[in-house]
């Protein structure tokens, strides 16, 4: 099945939309796409200073927008989220066929590594539980970046998914609108 890329979402759609989660809730901290992908082909060196005027560990949830690019298979967006108060992290996916177990291995390597550079001690790695989140799926091939920020949206006002694919012609609608005005709507 051929997908016109015309109907995915990049990664400066996705960082727009996720600035203005942060915008609306300072408690919530959200990478940038190209963080995980840097992070992952150069090591913590290259990414420490993304992070060096923010304790990222004095925040209630980091988000990360991850773009899993594979060879002859499209580029797929996921959201791991990092729940400072819980000790969690979870793994969303829109299409259930990623390895999220991964991805979170690598979410928690880093904030070893951030932990250990910026607050100069070990974080207590024992704590901390990996979760497989529990989200809607899409239903094509072009979704799976308006998924992700609508987790996103959802997930910071610790709000319970309600939605599924049907929905997307209209989520797309109002992160247009959203991205225009510069401001969330509370729906």
């Amino acid at each position: 099945m051929a997908h016109n890329t015309q109907w995915y979402l990049n990664d400066y759609v996705i960082n727009d939309y996720f600035e203005l989660i942060k915008k609306r809730d300072p408690s919530i901290y959200c990478f940038d796409t190209f963080f995980f992908e840097n992070y992952k082909n150069f090591g913590y060196s290259r990414v420490k200073s993304w992070t060096k005027n923010i304790n990222i560990f004095s925040k209630r949830k980091l988000f990360f927008p991850i773009n899993i690019k594979r060879r002859n298979i499209p580029p797929h967006w996921i959201l791991v989220v990092v729940d400072i108060n819980h000790n969690q992290i979870t793994g969303y996916d829109s299409l259930k066929k990623s390895n999220l177990v991964a991805y979170r291995d690598d979410v928690l390597k880093y904030l070893e590594e951030e932990h250990l550079g910026k607050l100069g001690e070990s974080l207590p790695i024992d704590n901390w539980e990996k979760v497989q989140g529990e989200n809607p799926y899409q239903e094509n091939g072009i979704d799976c970046g308006v998924y992700v920020c609508i987790f996103a949206e959802y997930i910071s006002r610790d709000v319970a998914f309600n939605f599924d694919q049907d929905f997307m012609a209209g989520f797309r609608k109002l992160m247009a609108y959203e991205l225009c005005t510069k401001q969330l709507i509370n729906i």
